[in-house]
């Protein structure tokens, strides 16, 4: 009896002891080494505001901006002359217009111009690209017909894809890749 008596205590301190070191450890200060002076000064610079400026506006977390949806810079399904960047060097192709268009996530893009490799000649270059894969897919290509160019595109209906070049005009079937010239 008379040893629970003294170790009772003694276990108590002990806890205590042991108590106080963990909140010690816990409360204790950091183990890295204090920021210098030159990298402090620059980290409160970048954060503070600038002298006479205004505080910052209180936000309203409620509120949500109107829907903006993206606008694609090239305008969808239609043919244009502006600004026509096409991925193919222009040592083998010089285009004029350009129609794109987005389908099931396969982007179609028919480019008209000339292929500079084949004398000028009337040239249409078709770039099928599956947007979720990021690749290019078959049919890919430039075609070049037997006329002289350049190639201006016209219209897209379906597959056909219509075009005039000086002094005649004629279709372009997207899926056989033949051209089809009207009768002069």
């Amino acid at each position: 009896m008379k040893s629970l008596r003294v170790r009772a205590p003694a276990v108590a301190l002990l806890v205590v002891i042991a108590f106080c070191l963990e909140a010690g450890a816990i409360a204790a200060p950091s183990r890295r080494p204090p920021v210098n002076p030159a990298k402090r000064a620059i980290l409160d610079h970048q954060f503070a505001l600038p002298p006479g400026a205004a505080p910052p506006a209180p936000k309203n977390p409620a509120y949500v901006p109107p829907y903006d949806p993206p606008r694609p810079q090239i305008e969808l399904a239609h043919v244009t002359s502006t600004d026509v960047q096409v991925p193919l060097s222009p040592a083998l192709f010089a285009p004029t217009t350009q129609w794109i268009d987005v389908v099931d996530g396969v982007q179609i893009a028919v480019y008209g111009g000339s292929a500079a490799h084949e004398g000028g000649a009337a040239a249409i270059y078709v770039w099928l690209t599956d947007l979720n894969a990021g690749s290019n897919l078959a049919g890919t290509g430039l075609f070049v017909a037997k006329g002289p160019g350049p190639l201006r595109l016209t219209g897209v209906s379906g597959q056909v894809v219509s075009f005039s070049c000086p002094n005649r005009t004629g279709r372009f079937d997207l899926l056989s890749r033949e051209f089809d010239w009207d009768p002069t």
